[in-house]
């Protein structure tokens, strides 16, 4: 081979195929491969069909080359529709033992109608009663599994039945939390032992003390109350309170002695120990009754007391079993000596007096006919279906059992047993018709027509609001056009709105029934009056003073709130006025306040997650103060009205006991002569201005004392008055309210007839009021909070006194034992500032074997000088208690934007500041 043909890389040089031996001969083509000339780039390449191989000739197609929608809205939207209660569809509700029609008709019956409240502490069986009078009408209620998540993704019941119906406790929350919340209304109709109907309005209301504004609530609505007391509990300090609500109330009582099985199948009390147990009840209760001036008297043989336990469907009076054994003319006899100082001889079944026993007779040989009549046969059908097979009990009580209900367990067996034998809740009943009065008319005045919307709801979604109306006189029907007076109309004639009542329905709690018209006694639900309401208010045709306001609780607890996204600003507006609406006693202007953390927790869950879908920041809690004064001013403390005009103030501690009777409305009527029997002079209780903040609880007072100036007094008494509710409202230390400050007028400086403007009295009175204060060594007050902490044990005792030492507790007397169980309750007075986090950590530290209750108690003076600016404060660092006063003040000045010293020269005169600094050597 000729290599010189090729270069250096191999490549041929030239034509290597010419030549000139060989000829030239045509061939034929080489065979062409058809898939490598065919090849397509990728770029080209035809992945999908085109529009005119997929659409028809006639289809129009668009390219465009941007969304029409924003990216941030999906294109399949989730569910977002809240659902917060329990409330049923129309398809839902139960059938009943009675017709809507009768119920109707019934309730145009005033005589028939009882309005009763079930009142009683946190977990006393209030809920579990009204839970037993529904299943009796409610036969084809069955509960149901709960396995929906709520408002907050967490599973209420999931995978299990609930052990109780709580069918008062309609929301998502309550069933979550295991206690009421809210107040809700059941209506329904049942029989007495009689067989009479009654349509019944029964009122479960919270035990909780944190919910006492619901609890004010349901009373204002109510006409009676059944006071639930648990048998091993016992009449409780909370119980306590709220029974001496009622009593405030003048509202007939009868009490309901609640959960009986617990003291037979838990503490396992003999029936001689139990009865002594209810004795010792009883005596409490009527104890309470008539320490408070009430006449009422409560005994199981007046048939007012009533004997329950709702978990085993157990109910029943004296007089019910005294059916059992007689007939009617001698079973209310033989009720009668069912209590009180009477003996049985079991062997002849007589019943003698204890002071007509034979002399040879030892009265604590022979049983009490309680004890033999009653709790006997009652242990007796306990041990009975416990201890023995159904086959042998089931003859032995004289049931009849069906093959069905003999392969049940022992607690629905109980359940038949004792309602075979006791009865129905008719005895319940029976008691409520005889001791509770039908509705009873509480308005005045020449209206024809008057109700009280005591209480708001919403619908299952959040957004429809419902009103509770109580009608005291005359009818409501769709289309009525009413004035709706506010809480303080009497005050201000401004507290008006002009509302037409919407449609109304009778409340069945998660359902409800349309009713063409309320008639009196009725509680009912109105529609579409809530936009223009601003809560509790009274509707009538006339504008006349309105019914009896209703008691706002104590709202001392404080957090301020800001949604997350700006954006839901107004969306969280709105969510909070419709939480006020729903819980009586909020307040959200300029913080959001409550009674107690419970309550505060509740509130803003509903704000974000109920009544809105929104995040929301939370600031720290916080609490309210109130500025008082320690001495009596130095001086006469005088303010300019204007050139020629001025007003002089002096300012001074209340006594206990006037603060007592003040803030207890008390003062109202007849101010001049109980002011005198506190102590004051005639002169002086004749001449009180006014009270303030508050015309009827104040809790300051502002008293004439000028002479020779009744004239002019009178000419301007109102600018005074209105001055004294405007300017005793904050203080002039951190512009906390004022407390407990008897005001006097001592000098009014004034030429008669001069007409002057209410702009320079109200300022003028204001500075006099700030200075006489700072001349009467000003203190701040914070307030206390009682506790009971229920416990079992020792180590859990040691636990609970070293948490309330450390948060400025103070043990009030000894150790209270509950009767016949092993449980302490620790009674101590802390103060709200040092209360957050006290409950968990109580409960947290001890495992869960105690827990606590707590409830407003009193106001307290801090000890220390606010106005002491040699104080000087760590940051971070708890202040010592003799520096509290100035902490407390620095820290709501700054919260409120304020500077950190109080500038008195905007309160007083120069001339006046020295003259106070002298007298006072400060």
């Amino acid at each position: 081979m000729n290599f010189g043909n090729f270069d250096e890389f191999g490549n041929p040089i030239g034509n290597i195929d010419s030549s000139e031996d060989e000829s030239e001969v045509d061939q034929a083509p080489d065979p062409v491969n058809p898939q490598a000339s065919n090849y397509v780039l990728p770029d080209d390449k035809k992945y999908f069909p085109s529009e005119k191989d997929v659409y028809k000739p006639y289809t129009e197609v668009k390219h465009e080359d941007e969304d029409r929608e924003d990216y941030t809205k999906p294109i399949i939207a989730p569910d977002t529709k809240r659902k917060i209660s329990l409330d049923l569809n129309p398809s839902e509700i139960p059938q009943t033992t009675y017709s809507s029609e009768f119920l109707i008709d019934l309730l145009k019956n005033t005589a028939s109608i009882r309005n009763v409240a079930f009142v009683g502490a946190l977990g006393h069986g209030k809920t579990g009663l009204i839970d037993c009078l529904v299943k009796e009408t409610h036969p084809d209620i069955v509960e149901k599994e709960l396995t929906k998540h709520d408002i907050t993704n967490q599973v209420v019941g999931e995978g299990r039945r609930l052990d109780r119906l709580a069918w008062t406790d309609r929301l998502y929350l309550e069933k979550r939390r295991q206690l009421s919340i809210t107040t809700e209304v059941m209506t329904l109709i049942e029989p007495d032992l009689d067989g009479k109907s009654y349509a019944l309005n029964l009122i479960d209301t919270p035990g909780h003390p944190d919910f006492i504004g619901q609890v004010e609530c349901g009373l204002d609505m109510a006409d009676g109350v059944a006071f639930c007391v648990d048998i091993m509990e016992g009449l409780i300090g909370c119980g306590k309170r709220l029974l001496e609500l009622v009593i405030s109330r003048n509202l007939p009582i009868i009490l309901v002695i609640t959960k009986i099985d617990r003291a037979i199948l838990e503490a396992k009390y003999s029936p001689d120990l139990m009865q002594r147990k209810i004795n010792l009840i009883v005596e409490k209760v009527n104890q309470t009754l008539k320490i408070h001036g009430s006449k009422q008297k409560i005994s199981p043989d007046l048939n007012n007391v009533i004997f329950t336990a709702s978990q085993y469907n157990l109910c029943f009076t004296c007089y019910s079993i005294g059916l059992m054994y007689m007939r009617k003319p001698q079973a209310e006899a033989f009720s009668h000596r069912m209590w009180g100082k009477f003996k049985v001889n079991p062997q002849t079944t007589e019943i003698w007096h204890e002071n007509a026993l034979p002399s040879d007779v030892d009265p604590d040989d022979l049983p009490h006919p309680f004890e033999y009549y009653i709790l006997g046969p009652l242990y007796k059908a306990f041990c009975e279906v416990i201890s023995e097979e159904p086959d042998v009990w089931s003859k032995t009580l004289k049931i009849k059992l069906s093959a069905k209900e003999k392969q049940m367990n022992t607690i629905p067996l109980l359940r038949i047993a004792l309602s075979r034998i006791f009865g129905t809740f008719s005895s319940l009943i029976h008691s409520i018709s005889v001791h509770l009065p039908s509705p009873v008319d509480r308005s005045f005045g020449n209206a024809q027509i008057v109700a009280r919307v005591a209480k708001f709801s919403t619908d299952s979604t959040g957004t429809v609001i419902r009103a509770y109306a109580r009608v005291f006189k005359g009818n409501l029907e769709p289309g009525q056009k009413l004035y709706a007076l506010g809480q303080k109309f009497d005050d201000d004639r401004t507290k008006v709105q002009n509302v037409t009542i919407g449609e109304t329905f009778i409340s069945h709690t998660r359902y409800a029934t349309p009713c063409p018209e309320a008639t009196q006694g009725m509680i009912v639900l109105i529609e579409g009056i809530t936009p223009e309401l601003e809560g509790v208010c009274t509707l009538t045709e006339l504008m006349e003073s309105g019914l009896t306001p209703i008691h706002v609780p104590e709202s001392l607890m404080k957090v301020s709130v800001e949604a997350l996204n700006q954006n839901d600003h107004q969306e969280m507006v709105r969510s909070l006025t419709v939480a006020r609406l729903v819980y009586f006693g909020l307040q959200i202007e300029p913080s959001i306040s409550g009674p107690g953390e419970l309550f505060l927790d509740c509130v803003l869950n509903d704000v974000r997650n109920c009544f809105a879908s929104i995040e929301v920041k939370v600031s720290d809690p916080f609490v309210s103060f109130c500025e008082t004064v320690n001495h009596k001013s130095v001086t006469i403390c005088e303010s300019p009205i204007d050139e020629s005009s001025s007003i002089g103030l002096t300012a001074e501690p209340l006594t206990t006991n006037v603060m007592y009777d003040l803030t207890n409305g008390a003062l109202v009527d007849d101010t001049s002569k109980k002011l005198q029997n506190n102590g004051w002079s005639e002169y002086q209780s004749e001449n009180v201005i006014s009270f303030g903040p508050d015309k009827i609880r104040g809790p300051n007072i502002l008293v004439d004392e000028t002479l020779g100036t009744s004239k002019v007094l009178d000419q301007i008494k109102p600018l005074l008055v209105s001055g004294f509710l405007w300017s005793s409202s904050e203080g002039p230390l951190c512009e906390e309210p004022i407390r407990g400050v008897l005001f006097k007028l001592c000098s009014l400086n004034c030429e008669e007839n001069a007409r002057i403007p209410m702009v320079k009295i109200f300022p003028a009175l204001r500075k006099a009021v700030y200075a006489s204060m700072l001349a009467a060594t000003p203190r701040l007050m914070e307030p206390y909070y009682h506790c009971e902490i229920y416990i079992s044990g020792e180590a859990e005792r040691e636990i609970a006194m070293t948490i309330l030492e450390k948060r400025r507790g103070k043990i009030q007397g000894k150790d209270e034992v509950l009767d016949g169980t092993p449980y302490i309750i620790i009674k101590a007075d802390v103060p709200l500032i040092d209360m957050f986090g006290m409950e968990v950590d109580i409960r947290a530290r001890t495992n869960g074997n105690a827990y606590v209750l707590s409830w407003f108690s009193e106001w307290r003076i801090v000890e220390s000088n606010p106005l002491d600016n040699s104080v000087s404060l760590m940051p971070l660092r708890p202040a010592p208690l003799s520096y509290l006063g100035r902490d407390f003040v620095l820290k709501t000045r700054r919260k409120k934007g304020m500077s950190e010293d109080v500038d008195l020269s905007k309160f007083c005169s120069p001339e006046l500041l020295i003259e106070i600094a002298s007298l006072t050597g400060q």
